[in-house]
C-alpha cells in the first residue's frame, strides 16, 4: 500500500478543527499531485498563497498501490490538457471569425 509523504498529517478523529493555528477558517481542498492525486484535506486559507502557516490534514486513505496512484494523476492530467485544447479552440475560432471579417471588410467598396 502507497504511503504518506514524511511528516504527511492525517485526519485521524471524527473531530475536524474548524479553524487553524491562524484563527482562519480551515477549507477543504483536493491534491492532484503525483504523490496525492483525488485525494481531499483541510487546509488553512494561507496553505498555498503565502506558506506562512501550512497546516492541512487529509481525509482520503491512500489508493491501494502505486499503479492506481499513477492511473488516476494521468487521467487527471488528460482531462486538464483537453480542457486546455477546448480552450484553444474556441479562440482559434474567434480569431479566425475576425480574420475572416476584416479580410472581407479590406476588399469591399
Amino acid at each position: 500500500m502507497a504511503e504518506y509523504a514524511p511528516g504527511t498529517r492525517r485526519v485521524t478523529h471524527t473531530y475536524v478543527r474548524p479553524y487553524c493555528g491562524c484563527g482562519l477558517p480551515m477549507t477543504v481542498k483536493t491534491a492532484w499531485t503525483k504523490e496525492n492525486p483525488g485525494k481531499r484535506f483541510i487546509a488553512c486559507p494561507k496553505f498555498e498563497k503565502y506558506k506562512k502557516c501550512g497546516y492541512y490534514e487529509f481525509f482520503d486513505d491512500d489508493l491501494p498501490s502505486d499503479y492506481y496512484r499513477e492511473l488516476l494523476y494521468d487521467e487527471h492530467q488528460k482531462v486538464k490538457r483537453g480542457n486546455q485544447r477546448n480552450e484553444m479552440q474556441e479562440d482559434i475560432e474567434v480569431l479566425t471569425m475576425e480574420k475572416n471579417q476584416l479580410w472581407e471588410a479590406n476588399l469591399g467598396p
